[in-house]
């Protein structure tokens, strides 16, 4: 049958798979730098974005959707991702809330993209 529900792929969220393979990077607190995109093989929240384009050779194109996703889980207070990250009260932890925070929006984006699909 041309569609069974069997062997087919799931459309991928581009995204997501950023937001989580930029988290990764820095998800231990030696891997992750603050007033340098890179320093000592740490990286700062920017820094793992860039670095997540496997498919890029020059590794500096941003990927623009999960820099929105991330910029808009920015909490108020701050008026960029860097002046976040940079802030000198800012925390590992907090940046990996960050990512969190971005990541859950994302895949709630997705689930209600997917309510308006079925619901139509």
């Amino acid at each position: 049958m041309p569609f069974d529900g069997k062997n087919f792929e799931k459309p991928t969220d581009g995204v997501l798979r950023v937001l989580t393979e930029a988290r990764a990077l820095i998800e231990r607190p030696e891997n992750w730098c603050k007033n340098a995109l890179y320093e000592n093989g740490a990286r700062c929240v920017l820094g793992a974005l860039y670095n997540t384009q496997s498919d890029n050779s020059d590794g500096w194109n941003m990927p623009i959707g999960a820099y929105n996703a991330i910029n808009s889980a920015v909490p108020g207070a701050f008026l960029s991702i860097p002046h976040f990250n940079n802030d000198p009260s800012t925390t590992h932890a907090d940046v990996l809330a960050l990512f969190d925070r971005a990541i859950a929006a994302r895949k709630a984006e997705g689930l209600n993209a997917v309510e308006e699909q079925v619901l139509g």
